[in-house]
C-alpha cells in the first residue's frame, strides 16, 4: 500500500474536496484518513482561569502575611539589641 498526502475541505454534505488532483496513473478504490484541526479552546473555558483581581488580592494577602511573619521573627530575635527610639508601623 502506498500513501499520498493531500489537503482539502469537507463541504456541508460531507464530500471531500481536494485542493489539487493527485498526480498518479492508478485509479480505483482508496482508503482515506482525515485529520481535523482542533479548535483553539477559548480562555473563558479554562477551568483554572482565575480572574486577575482575585489573583492580585491573593498575592497581596500572601505578601502581607510573609511581611508580618518576618517582622515578628525580627522582633523576637532582635528586641534586646534594637534601639528603643526606632518606631515600627
Amino acid at each position: 500500500m502506498r500513501a499520498v498526502e493531500a489537503t482539502g475541505t469537507i463541504d456541508r454534505e460531507g464530500h471531500l474536496l481536494l485542493d489539487h488532483p493527485f498526480d498518479v496513473d492508478i485509479s480505483g478504490r482508496v482508503r482515506v484518513i482525515v485529520l481535523f484541526s482542533e479548535p483553539v479552546q477559548e480562555l473563558e473555558d479554562d477551568p483554572d482561569d482565575t480572574p486577575i483581581e482575585e489573583v492580585k488580592a491573593s498575592l497581596k494577602g500572601l505578601f502581607n502575611r510573609l511581611r508580618q511573619d518576618k517582622l515578628d521573627q525580627f522582633l523576637k530575635c532582635g528586641t534586646e539589641s534594637m534601639p528603643s527610639n526606632i518606631p515600627f508601623k
